[in-house]
């Protein structure tokens, strides 16, 4: 297949109708999207994303490219895509906030053998459009007074997982707020985006998600910040946020070629993994978990000769919530040196339950690849 059939029966390669009647020509709203990847020569990599309009024609919006098979993409959006301002970004959230700008907010399945041009794209830091790496949340109007917010997860018959926020009044009414999507492989690696009641916006993991829904319903006063505003901060003992405290430079390194800036010049990403530190209720939190999944993880309450009257256990469906809420977090060297959670991790890579022992090996994994992406990009530098 060379491209996707629209209603006025006419094939094009990127998946734009070529019909020349009038109607074809009036622009119809976009209701959905879908992804598709592809390899390229070597370890390169690539994600298409197309969108759908309400006459069922499909065209090339975006495509993310990853050079180096890190899984670190690049996304630039189509120049024959005129439906919305150019976007080029480094952080999947910002396209789904694109699409969802669109109103591309639901995600379809569909097979597309996508023969869209190989497009290599290089990848600066100071190459990013400002513009497109910052998106400020909107405070929505709701219908009604609510008082609390409610987190569902759960799993689909196709096997797709979903975490869902909801809206809950005095009453016990309920409002669906922000949906959760599971990836095209069901890793539980969601998107959120709020319903288009709230404005479909698009929020980075489930705690900028509940940051936003208290802000919404006033449980809180300012909105939640992003990862990139997180980045280089931490609470100290009031609510102010100052900045993580680093080693000064003398002017002496100041233009060292080893220093850690300039080591990891290429990959932002990797830079902030090294040098930015948690901020106050990420490193609680991350502590919490860790003393938790440091204790016993069984499926029932052991009984008290064989853990020990005074043992801490934790049931193995908490435990995996625990780390599914861990993979969806961002992290960095500090915060895994400051509360020891990969070594409580770890050692759940045998356990019993096969939930809690696959979503062990893949985080443990997952610190391991980008722990030696920086040890390799530092010993490179030196």
């Amino acid at each position: 297949m060379t491209g996707v059939e629209d209603d006025c029966g006419d094939l094009s390669p990127r998946g734009e109708g070529l019909c020349d009647s009038a109607s074809h020509l009036t622009p119809a709203p976009i209701v959905s999207y879908h992804m598709t990847r592809r390899s390229l020569e070597g370890h390169s990599k690539q994600v298409l994303f197309f969108v759908h309009d309400s006459r069922s024609r499909v065209q090339l919006a975006i495509v993310g490219t990853d050079m180096r098979g890190t899984g670190h993409f690049v996304y630039e959006s189509e120049p024959e895509f005129v439906a919305a301002p150019p976007l080029r970004c480094t952080n999947r959230s910002q396209v789904m906030s694109w699409l969802a700008d669109l109103g591309a907010t639901q995600q379809v399945e569909m097979n597309v053998d996508s023969k869209a041009p190989v497009r290599k794209v290089s990848i600066r830091k100071d190459s990013i459009r400002k513009d497109s790496i910052k998106k400020e949340l909107k405070k929505p109007t709701v219908d009604r007074k609510y008082e609390a917010v409610r987190e569902d997860t759960g799993e689909t018959h196709e096997g797709y997982h979903f975490r869902n926020f909801y809206l809950v009044g005095n009453d016990g009414e309920e409002m669906l707020a922000i949906e959760g999507q599971d990836g095209p492989r069901r890793d539980r690696r969601y998107t959120y985006c709020s319903v288009s009641e709230l404005n479909s916006q698009s929020f980075d993991n489930t705690k900028q998600c509940m940051e936003w829904l208290e802000w919404v319903i006033g449980k809180r006063e300012k909105p939640p910040l992003s990862k990139r505003d997180r980045k280089g901060l931490k609470r100290d003992a009031g609510t102010a946020l100052v900045p993580y405290q680093q080693e000064t430079r003398t002017e002496s390194n100041a233009n060292d070629p080893a220093t850690v800036e300039t080591a990891f010049a290429d990959r932002s990403d990797l830079l902030d993994w090294v040098t930015v530190g948690p901020d106050e209720g990420t490193l609680n939190a991350f502590h919490e978990w860790a003393e938790k999944l440091s204790g016993i993880v069984v499926d029932e309450q052991p009984e008290e000769d064989v853990a020990g009257p005074n043992s801490k256990w934790t049931s193995s469906e908490d435990a995996i919530e625990i780390l599914e809420r861990i993979e969806s977090e961002t992290t960095s060297l500090k915060l895994l040196e400051l509360t020891k959670i990969s070594r409580a991790i770890a050692m759940l890579k045998a356990h019993g339950n096969t939930r809690v022992a696959a979503l062990a090996l893949r985080i443990t994994a997952e610190w391991k690849r980008v722990a030696g992406e920086a040890l390799s990009m530092a010993k490179s530098a030196l």
